[in-house]
């Protein structure tokens, strides 16, 4: 009798462990549905929207797999990848894919074809467009969990169809809540029984002990005798239990009654006006792409680098940082101690503005900060994609000022607009800031725009102060002209918060130097010596460099002046002067 508790409680507890296995794993539905799928057709792509898979579960695994047509013994490249609808379906373009879609009901796969003029379409593989991409030969696995705005890519080379068997694999979330409920309840009573044998068996242990030491237990004592209850009668003593409960709800009832009587008059509450909902344009890029991108270019101006390759540094650049590099190159075959090439630090996005936008083409600022270096000026990038087959390209690049305050603008997952280089909602449009700061940095506080422009370091570098330096130096010997323009590269306008704009342009500073006596020659040097290809001239050299020039123009009729927040320059061509 002594067990009879452990034995009960160790019933109960098989009785529900059992219950709970057969539930979990004998009558519940599975926690996962597969559905395999043979694409017929020669198109080069494969897409499944996200709303598709979201049919049966939000959460899928995709396999691939594939081989050549020639032989089915080779496997064949594949690329599995996904993004925004509106970027991968702009990327397909006028090719022809394989469009699968799910049945609700069945959750059968079905595959048709949309037409299309391209037979054929670049490697889908490395494109920055892609949030995601996984590629191999043979058979290609990865997991996704996507928006309703999203679409996987399956293709292969691009010149050939894409890969024929996809197979899915959908996670259902099946409510275990029962099976687990009993089994946690199995565990709480096999608990119960090992506490019950232990008390069991000590209670054992202790009448052993007594018998042992000879001594009798204590004799079980006999009820004890209570008095009579008293019967109340009608003058006192207890209410009965009836009329207590029939008086303790009318209080239950009164006091609400009550208060409802005290309550304030109902106010009447406005009704909003239905107001309707419009979805702002995406952004053209999220941080996890932007960190890809930058990681691809970095890896690219690297490889081009090593080599002096301005084929390869083309496929990363454009504008003036394209030019700067491709001088660097030339000067670095013949002098590899004249050339300090621009890096992207390893370092930490400080700020991304991607421009709001799902058309073509897009812009992205952003500013990279070395923390590893404290002395490392922070860097500006602006990256621009013209088509959507085409990769994110730097066409700026800035070294900040010392101390440089960023105007406030939208966060990343909002994005800016990207206003017209010919704005007139900014107190100078970019022409005009390139013709007055070029003014500026040729006349000093004499220039009629000196009050436009907040002082900064480019000026104290290259300013008429510095000019008049320079010129110094040769006085007597040569003649020296400046001249500035605005280049032909395309300026970019972000729109801030405050409703100023970030604006980043190129300007081409022409410094020519003449002899000052006829007969006389300039001798040239150092990196306008190979580029120039003159040693010396008569006639006289021109040497060209290009300043790309970041600025905060304020919204017009704003008394704020225009800040330069950075800038970076180089030389990029030299020849004899006209």
């Amino acid at each position: 009798m002594r067990f009879i508790f452990a034995v009960g409680f160790f019933l109960v507890s098989l009785i529900l462990l059992v219950s709970g296995l057969l539930i979990r794993h004998a009558f519940s539905a599975p926690d996962s549905f597969t559905q395999t799928v043979s694409v017929d057709g020669d198109a080069p792509v494969t897409l499944i929207d996200a709303d598709e898979l979201a049919r049966v579960s939000g959460a899928e695994s995709i396999t691939v797999s594939g081989a050549t047509q020639t032989d089915p013994q080779i496997p064949a490249p594949i690329t599995l990848a996904w993004g925004r609808k509106s970027d991968v379906v702009a990327w397909v373009g006028n090719a022809p894919y394989q469009a699968l879609t799910v049945n609700p009901e069945t959750r059968e796969i079905v595959s048709r074809t949309v037409p299309g003029i391209e037979s054929e379409i670049p490697n889908p593989a490395g494109s920055d467009l892609w949030f995601e991409e996984w590629t191999g030969e043979g058979e290609v696995s990865a997991n996704f969990a996507l928006s309703d705005k999203d679409t996987v890519l399956i293709a292969g080379s691009g010149v050939v169809p894409a890969p024929r068997d996809i197979t899915i694999v959908w996670t259902i979330d099946v409510d275990r809540t029962i099976p687990t409920t009993l089994l946690y309840l199995g565990a709480f009573f096999a608990i119960g029984g090992v506490i019950a044998f232990a008390i069991g068996m000590w209670r054992e242990r202790v009448q052993r002990r007594i018998r042992r030491q000879g001594r009798m237990p204590k004799a079980p004592r006999g009820p004890r005798w209570k008095p009579p209850r008293r019967s109340l009668g009608a003058g006192g003593g207890r209410k009965p239990r009836r009329r207590r409960l029939a008086e303790f709800t009318a209080i239950l009832v009164a006091v609400p009654l009550a208060l409802a009587g005290c309550a304030p008059a109902e106010v009447a509450q406005p009704t909003p006006l239905p107001t309707e909902v419009t979805d702002a344009p995406p952004v053209a890029i999220s941080p996890m792409q932007f960190e890809r991108v930058v990681a691809a270019i970095t890896a690219t101006l690297a490889e081009a680098d090593s080599s002096s390759s301005d084929t390869i540094a083309e496929t990363r650049l454009t504008g003036a940082a394209l030019r700067f590099r491709e001088a660097n190159y030339r000067v670095s075959r013949v002098d590899a101690s004249l050339v300090t090439l621009f890096t992207i630090p390893d370092a930490s996005v400080s700020l991304l503005l991607p421009q709001q936008t799902d058309d073509w083409p897009r812009s992205v600022f952003a500013i990279i900060e070395d923390t590893a270096n404290e002395e490392s000026p922070s860097i500006a990038l602006v990256l621009t994609q013209e088509s959507p087959r085409e990769n994110y390209r730097v066409s700026y690049t800035f070294a900040l000022e010392p101390g440089v305050v960023i105007p406030e603008v939208p966060s990343a997952e909002f994005g800016a607009a990207v206003l017209a280089a010919d704005t007139d909602l900014l107190a100078a449009t970019a022409e005009q800031i390139a013709e007055q700061y070029g003014d500026v940095l040729l006349l000093g506080e004499e220039s009629a725009f000196s009050s436009v422009f907040a002082p900064d370091t480019l000026q104290e570098q290259i300013g008429v102060e510095a000019k008049a330096a320079r010129a110094e130096v040769l006085v007597g010997q040569a003649a020296f002209s400046w001249v500035e323009t605005m280049a032909e590269d395309t300026p970019i306008v972000f729109a801030s918060s405050d409703a100023g704009g970030i604006v980043a342009l190129t300007i081409t500073e022409s410094e020519t130097v003449k002899p000052a006596a006829s007969g006389a020659a300039i001798t040239t040097e150092g990196a306008i010596k190979i580029l120039s290809g003159r040693p010396s001239s008569l006639r006289g050299i021109t040497a060209n460099y290009d300043y790309q020039l970041l600025f905060y123009v304020p919204s017009i009729g704003s008394a704020e002046k225009i800040r330069l927040l950075g800038y970076s320059y180089a030389l990029v061509s030299a020849g004899e002067a006209r």
